[in-house]
């Protein structure tokens, strides 16, 4: 069966091409990771919060207005109150999934007023974009 080559998937210092005498090793460096975010957005039509994560916020936050996320198309539109960095997505949806678990809480109010972060596991705070 013939497998376009553009859909076969190269791994780390697999030989890739056509010719298996001379093939090109692809080496992708796990060190270069994309800047990812955590992002809270706030309704203008209802106050209500609504937590995500990606790697562009500004597209992110016209794609809410733009009503394409079915969660969120019917409070449109919003706003950005919180940004977070991190350096990788993993990183990025731990925290994610940590703010929404004390969404509502008093962790949650102090961010949102403050830009506060709680302090991460190792002592140091999370940087806040806000």
């Amino acid at each position: 069966m013939w497998r376009s080559p553009v859909a076969r998937t190269v791994r780390d210092g697999e030989a890739g091409g056509s010719n298996p005498l001379t093939p090109t090793i692809f080496n992708f460096s796990l060190s270069l990771s994309m800047p990812y975010y955590v992002y809270i957005l706030q309704s203008k039509k209802d106050n209500k919060f609504y937590i995500g994560s990606t790697s562009d916020v500004s597209n992110r936050l016209a794609y809410h207005n733009a009503g394409l996320q079915r969660s969120t198309k019917n409070r449109i539109p919003f706003k950005i109150v919180h940004a977070e960095t991190f350096e990788n997505k993993k990183e990025a949806l731990l925290r994610e999934k940590q703010i929404k678990a004390y969404k509502g809480g008093n962790a949650f109010k102090k961010l949102i007023k403050e830009g506060v972060a709680p302090p991460d596991r190792n002592g140091g705070a999370h940087r806040s974009g806000r």
